[in-house]
């Protein structure tokens, strides 16, 4: 008895005796607020010593309770030593949630502070569901998840102003990046809907940053800029980012998120039903009355809908990021615009697009003109606010307004569009292999003069590319080009060949209709319209070209027709137009309107507009009996 009495005591000293010591250097590192590597293992020999000889002086029921408090030591030392494996093990042994809870969140933030997202990612694969229960505990800690637990805690850790810390640090690696973290783990997991929810809680974050005042925060005028610099970057990385992200969840119908949440599920209430709420911390709760509690849930819920994204308005937001970002770093006088526009959402994209195409960005606003209609089509079935096709007005716009003019009359060297843009443009638009050339010959001329040259050659060459590529039946570009190419109002200034085949028809492999063509329902392309044009050249007083124009369709008809009115086939000229514009040319000839000079030209152009109506009328006639003999053979044939 007396030999087990003296062996419990010595082992009973030696336990005094190693707590004790973990005790001073505990406190000798709380004192010095630093915590090295060495201390660290010091500590954790310290309290596997101490576990070791409580496990072999006592039976475990008796220690076991203590054991466990030692167990919880382990965290501290062993995130600061880098023993993951060991702090992890710690932080899930913890019987107390409210600690167990700042454990993890302490354990992940340090494993990405120093650089150990590798092997946070392994942690979460390889321990992410283990199961551990406390032997002699009332009840077993639940399945944990670190790969929720570490989602929550780095979407919930936001510097206070992580760019300003950026821009004032001299070695901006060093600073712990918590929101790429979290896109990392997320994409290490192929949990692709959340990692775009990661990329658009960075982009949430970076205009929250924006919207503050950095006078206000007492920077350096450098350090202001800089930080500005780094919020638009941050915003076009994350809005591309989480486009790429969305384009690879794999069911269609999962391809949306609801902008500033995260979240493994993420619904929007339709038809009554709403997502079932998180439990509210027993700290946070507060007694409302039933009244405002129904209010803020309804407020609520038109919140979330307001900020309910599909793939196109993420597509939508990532074209606009991109686009206001090259005008922020492209000219200072844009900056403030850029800035200001970051602030606002898509919806507001025809103010940009408006923007755009004066900067001379012609490519960007088409781009940003058909994201703002495909986003506007997603969210309320029309593309067509008030009647309007909003691409195909942005399309009108750039070509009347910008890039027409600058064809027909240049404009000065420090203008926009540059040779750069215009370049751009040609390349981003329509088809690669429909380019137009060009080249400016002319070797007599100075550089300012070739420049200027150039310029028109190319803002040409770009009409004709987006002209092709745009027109259809119901969005008759062609005819928009034509007529703000001739109220450029320049003498002697006609329209380009290629546009007036275009409008004429002249690509159609079978035109029919004579001045109104009737394509095939399978047919996508422009069918022209000749009448159009006609009432154009009237308009503009281009008595030439429209009687030019009339003899043209009316003379390419060689042979009568075979064509049955009654079956749709019909051939359409309007005559009370060719009439109006003979009537107009002896009325400007009577009263002197017309130059002398130019009234031979007129008058003679006439004449074969005439000869070509004569030749109409005649195989007119042709065909009519041809019709009436064939009506009436048949007629006997059924009889």
């Amino acid at each position: 008895a007396k030999v087990a009495i003296t062996c419990l005591a010595k082992s009973m000293l030696h336990l005094s005796r190693v707590i004790h010591k973990l005790r001073i250097l505990e406190r000798h590192v709380g004192a010095s607020r630093k915590e090295d590597a060495g201390n660290s293992e010091i500590i954790l020999s310290l309290i596997s010593d101490a576990i070791n000889q409580m496990e072999k002086t006592f039976p475990k029921h008796i220690c076991q309770r203590r054991i466990q408090q030692f167990v919880v030591k382990f965290v501290p030392p062993s995130v600061s030593a880098g023993k993951w494996r060991q702090a992890y093990e710690a932080c899930l042994k913890n019987p107390l949630s409210g600690r167990r809870e700042s454990n993890f969140r302490r354990f992940v933030r340090a494993m990405v502070d120093c650089g150990a997202l590798g092997e946070l990612i392994e942690l979460c694969t390889e321990l992410g569901t283990s199961i551990s229960a406390i032997p002699g505990s009332k009840a077993t800690i639940e399945s944990v998840d670190l790969y929720e637990i570490a989602s929550e805690i780095l979407a919930d850790t936001q510097p206070s102003d992580l760019y300003m810390l950026r821009a004032q640090s001299t070695d901006p690696s060093q600073l712990s990046d918590y929101q790429g973290a979290l896109y990392a783990l997320h994409a290490s997991q192929e949990q692709w809907r959340r990692a775009a929810q990661s990329m658009d809680i960075r982009y949430v974050n970076a205009r929250k940053a924006m919207k503050s005042d950095a006078t206000s925060l007492g920077l350096r005028p450098q350090d202001a800029e800089l930080r500005d610099h780094l919020i638009v970057e941050d915003l076009t990385l994350s809005s591309v980012g989480a486009v790429n992200a969305m384009n690879l969840v794999i069911d269609p119908a999962h391809r949306f998120l609801v902008s500033g949440e995260h979240g493994r599920y993420n619904l929007i209430p339709i038809n009554g039903y709403k997502e079932p709420k998180k439990p509210v911390s027993i700290m946070k709760r507060t007694r409302k009355p039933a009244s405002a509690t129904i209010d803020e849930e309804e407020e609520e819920d038109q919140s979330r809908l307001s900020r309910f994204m599909s793939l196109t308005d993420i597509q939508g937001r990532s074209l606009r990021s991109i686009a206001l970002r090259t005008m922020y770093f492209d000219m200072a006088n844009t900056r403030s615009y850029a800035k200001d526009a970051f602030l606002r959402d898509l919806d507001t994209s025809a103010i940009d697009i408006d923007e755009l195409f004066n900067s001379g960005y012609f490519r960007y606003g088409l781009l940003l003109s058909k994201a703002f209609a495909s986003s506007r089509n997603s969210r309320t079935g029309s593309h067509r606010p008030n009647g309007e096709d909003i691409f195909y007005t942005s399309v009108v716009n750039l070509l009347q307004s910008c890039l027409i003019p600058l064809s027909a009359r240049g404009i000065a060297s420090e203008q926009r569009p540059s040779i750069h843009q215009l370049l751009s443009a040609l390349d981003g638009t329509g088809d690669s292999d429909d380019y137009s050339s060009c080249t400016v010959t002319n070797r007599n001329s100075s550089i300012a003069q070739l420049e200027s040259a150039f310029l028109r050659a190319a803002g040409w060459a770009l009409i004709r590319k987006i002209t092709l590529a745009y027109s259809t039946a119901e969005t008759p570009v062609a005819l928009d080009v034509a007529e703000g190419t001739l109220s450029q109002q320049i003498e002697g200034a006609k329209l380009p060949s290629w546009l007036e085949n275009l409008i004429l028809g002249s690509g159609i492999a079978a035109p029919s209709g004579k001045f109104a063509r009737r394509p095939n329902p399978e047919e996508t392309a422009y069918p022209g319209n000749p009448q159009a044009l006609l009432s154009l050249y009237t308009k503009r007083g281009m008595f030439v070209e429209a009687c030019n124009l009339v003899s043209k369709i009316l003379s390419g008809q060689s042979a009568a027709t075979s064509r049955l009115p009654e079956t749709g086939d019909i051939d359409y000229v309007p005559y009370d137009k060719i009439d109006l514009l003979w009537n107009l040319i002896d009325v400007m000839v009577s009263k002197g309107e017309i130059p002398v000079s130019a009234q031979k030209d007129i008058l003679a152009a006439r004449d074969e507009m005439e000869k070509s109506l004569d030749q109409h009328f005649r195989l007119l006639h042709v065909s009519e009996m041809g019709l009436k003999s064939a009506r009436a053979l048949k007629g006997k044939l059924v009889v």
